[in-house]
């Protein structure tokens, strides 16, 4: 018996030790790491290698598809990348709105932008709160050059997440195409003030530089502009057409002396808040752009825009002034919080409301009113999974208990 046992034990062993030769562990959070590592660096096939690497019973396995599906994309792998995403859509996973976002992508890119769009519809309407749906909805809308809608889309990201700053580049590009030079000038400067190293960094500077010079091409779009700006809007434009900023006798606030620094101090300077104007760029960019002007913040706050550009004025400002671009931040903080919470456009409006959308390590938990400085839940309410999509909503009395009828939603 002991022969046969030992022998039973060295079979077992054998096959487990095969087992793991064909079947090794491994560390998945590593591997992505390193994949997305390669990705960075334009290696998409040994991105894509070390993906394949992950076995469908890991944890991370749905992450994988995505990131897998998403290096595909940028090899152009793009009947690959759809059976991938396919693979990631089939059992329900935290990855659905990710996953389903890049499907819209990948299809419009295989030339069929109605049922991209078909397929952001879907996805928004079960996940409204995911903001990479609006940001590639409207990607597509500007590929088709519908920026009317493309813009409207984007306005709606922005309202759900501020911190998107690709929103704020794509919002821009679209108001500079229908000619709102003055509009796209205030979304080109927010995402660099978020995001001073951002992918689109040398793109908002170059547009920026365009129409601060006022060129052929800025103009153009401006004198076919078929919608209609507010009085003050146009008086800016015609600030900035006039160069104004440039004359000598126009006193520069900061040492770095630019043409687009000159133009923005005068854009901040002329631009007034007006609360009866629905135009969204006046209610959404004005407030927080026109308060570093009048609080006397001008400087740190063009530094902060321009911290990722190689010149030594610049770079000796922020070593010196950490503190005055961390004011900038904070400040920018405190006004997008706002903004997140409430999502209310009217900058009036909004400063008088309490939250209504509640955030846990930034991710959205819920939506409902409070009382007693947040200590009761009063009123209608919505909790929601780690996408966004609805877990539970019912409804507290004035004393913070649950009453009436609740319903809980499978994922």
């Amino acid at each position: 018996m002991k022969h046969l046992i030992i022998t039973a034990a060295l079979s077992f062993l054998a096959s487990n030790l095969f087992s793991q030769e064909n079947n090794p562990l491994v560390n998945s959070g590593q591997i992505i790491g390193q994949a997305v590592k390669l990705h960075d660096e334009g290696k998409y096939k040994e991105a894509i290698s070390l993906y394949k690497q992950i076995p469908e019973a890991d944890t991370n396995y749905y992450q994988a598809l995505y990131e897998m599906a998403y290096s595909m994309v940028s090899d152009s792998q793009y009947t690959e990348a759809l059976s991938t995403i396919k693979t990631g859509l089939s059992i329900a996973n935290t990855h659905f709105p990710s996953l389903y976002s890049l499907y819209g992508s990948v299809t419009d890119n295989m030339g069929d932008p109605a049922k991209a769009l078909l397929i952001f519809d879907t996805a928004l309407n079960k996940y409204p709160s995911f903001s990479e749906l609006y940001l590639n909805k409207g990607i597509t809308l500007l590929n088709q050059k519908q920026y009317t809608k493309a813009e409207e889309v984007l306005k709606m990201g922005l309202l759900v997440n501020p911190y998107l700053g690709s929103l704020h580049y794509k919002l821009g590009y679209g108001a500079l195409q229908q000619g709102k030079t003055v509009q796209a000038f205030l979304s080109f400067v927010s995402y660099l003030l978020l995001q001073p190293a951002g992918k689109y960094k040398n793109s908002c500077i170059n547009y920026l530089s365009q129409i601060s010079k006022g060129s052929d091409e800025i103009k153009q779009l401006s004198d076919s502009r078929e919608t209609e700006m507010s009085d003050q809007f146009l008086t800016l434009e015609r600030i900035i057409y006039s160069r104004i900023a440039f004359d000598k006798k126009y006193d520069p606030l900061i040492k770095l002396d630019d043409q687009i620094s000159r133009q923005i101090q005068v854009i901040l300077e002329k631009v007034e808040y007006d609360e009866k104007d629905n135009d969204f760029w006046m209610q959404y960019y004005v407030p927080l752009l026109k308060s570093f002007y009048a609080e006397k913040k001008f400087e740190p706050f063009i530094y902060r825009i321009f911290a990722d550009v190689k010149m030594d004025v610049i770079q000796d400002y922020i070593k010196k002034r950490e503190k005055n671009l961390d004011e900038i931040v904070n400040n920018t903080v405190n006004y997008l919080n706002k903004i997140r919470e409430t999502r209310e456009l009217n900058y009036s409006k909004r400063n008088e409301m309490s939250t209504l959308f509640h955030f846990e390590n930034g991710v959205l938990i819920a939506k409902g009113n409070t009382k007693d400085n947040g200590e009761k839940l009063v009123g209608d309410w919505e909790f929601y999974y780690s996408p966004g999509n609805l877990s539970s909503k019912g409804k507290y009395d004035d004393d913070g208990k649950r009453t009436g009828l609740w319903q809980y939603f499978f994922f």
